[in-house]
């Protein structure tokens, strides 16, 4: 039966996907990963050197230029198999979402209709959510959905290895490290998983001793430092890190109380969603916008806390949003866009799945005739809402001059995009 539910939502998520398949290449990367990056064309030792010696775009990601030079040898320079393979491991990564959401129930001793509904709304809500259309109908995000499917692999992994009745199997614990590296490998973001392992046992109600606990974690953490540096050097090789002296202190600060904020708001409202978010004109520590902003982060902060002591559910997931949102947060500013809708796919994972064990604590209250078929009904609902949004919203990566005139339309002037529509 799970896995019926979890093939369903796979097939729900490609569906709502698939108007993507038609798009073709957009002046934002694209041209630099498939047409014009000319390694791609072949698969040999010369090209494997060269995947993990050289910057592309700034950023460093072995594994994400392979799965293009694996698509090239199937597609050439044709857009449709580059957006159709995006969407099958966004697909895939909603299955895993699913079964990644039981397991988590699960360990809290949470089973039956119950689970399985919260886990279902988990799924489709993450399958379909709008501001995953970045990550998914932009070729040149391949790195998001290849990173996010090895990222949920390794937790479930871990959770088969460090499961509160699963007991230690050194298979899953070897799994997990391996299926780790590739999410890194494909896209650095995932260097925050040795702490969200942390978080896991913190849920699970876990107890080791820290000789142990640094000796399990060691080589996750020596991979994510290992990561970490590379990343960096990459970013500064290719002018991506912006210095101090042009994008001062106090403006990283204001940006990183804000993009908590800024996130929860486009998941619960996502609307006038741009691939460009330019800061806003006021970053000053004394503005309404950080005032307000820090306080509604510590209030968060402040409920978990309180409410940790009988339900460690709310910190786990809020600090889990928190955590893997550190890397694009804006403390190392790379570029010069304030936020965008792509560094929330993974971090999304957090509200998502604690807005989903609401779901499933209303679903188990639910005792009169017809309730069930009613939460079932609004589940129905609101994946119909979320998935016409998101059709909407892949128009927006149908070519390049959709794309930056859309950006113009919601950010105003924006250089770039000017430039860019200009070229095109």
């Amino acid at each position: 039966m799970l896995a019926l539910l979890a093939a369903a939502v796979a097939a729900a998520t490609f569906l709502v996907y698939l108007p993507s398949a038609r798009y073709g290449f957009v002046s934002f990367d694209d041209l630099r990963y498939v047409p014009g990056n000319t390694a791609i064309r072949s698969i040999d030792a010369t090209f494997i050197k060269l995947i993990f010696t050289t910057v592309i775009a700034s950023n460093w990601h072995p594994l994400t230029i392979f799965s293009y030079a694996l698509d090239y040898s199937l597609w050439g320079n044709t857009p449709s198999g580059y957006h159709i393979e995006n969407i099958v491991w966004h697909s895939a990564n909603a299955a895993l979402v699913f079964l990644l959401a039981v397991r988590l129930f699960g360990a809290r001793g949470i089973k039956g209709a119950g689970a399985a509904f919260a886990a279902l709304s988990a799924a489709l809500v993450f399958g379909l959510h709008p501001t995953h259309v970045e990550s998914v109908s932009w070729v040149s995000e391949r790195k998001d959905v290849l990173s996010g499917f090895f990222f949920i692999l390794s937790v479930l992994a871990y959770l088969g290895y460090a499961g509160p009745a699963t007991g230690k199997r050194p298979l899953y614990y070897a799994a997990s490290l391996f299926c780790f590296v590739l999410s890194a490998l494909a896209k650095p973001m995932a260097v925050t998983l040795p702490v969200v392992l942390l978080l896991l046992d913190y849920y699970q109600r876990i107890k080791t001793g820290p000789v142990k606990v640094f000796a399990e974690r060691l080589p996750f953490f020596a991979v994510s430092l290992l990561v970490s540096a590379l990343t960096l050097w990459a970013q500064s090789y290719g002018g991506a890190i912006k210095a101090v002296s042009t994008f001062s202190l106090s403006k990283r600060v204001f940006l990183s109380v804000k993009a908590p904020v800024f996130y929860i708001w486009k998941t619960l409202w996502p609307f006038k969603l741009s691939p460009i978010y330019m800061p806003p004109v006021d970053t000053s520590l004394g503005s309404a916008v950080f005032v307000l902003s820090l306080a509604f982060v510590l209030a968060v902060t402040a409920f978990c806390l309180y409410a940790a002591r009988k339900n460690r559910s709310y910190l786990a997931a809020w600090l889990y949003f928190i955590v893997t949102l550190l890397p694009v947060i804006g403390i190392i500013q790379v570029g010069d866009q304030a936020a965008a809708d792509r560094y929330t796919y993974l971090p999304s994972l957090g509200p998502v799945l604690l807005a989903a064990a609401g779901a499933q604590a209303v679903f188990t209250r639910l005792k009169g005739p017809g309730t069930r078929a009613l939460a079932a009904a609004f589940l129905l609902l609101l994946s119909t809402l979320l998935a016409a949004r998101t059709i909407s919203q892949q128009s927006v990566w149908k070519d390049s001059v959709s794309l930056w005139t859309h950006v113009l339309e919601v950010e105003g002037e924006v250089p770039l995009a000017y430039n860019s529509r200009g070229l095109v």
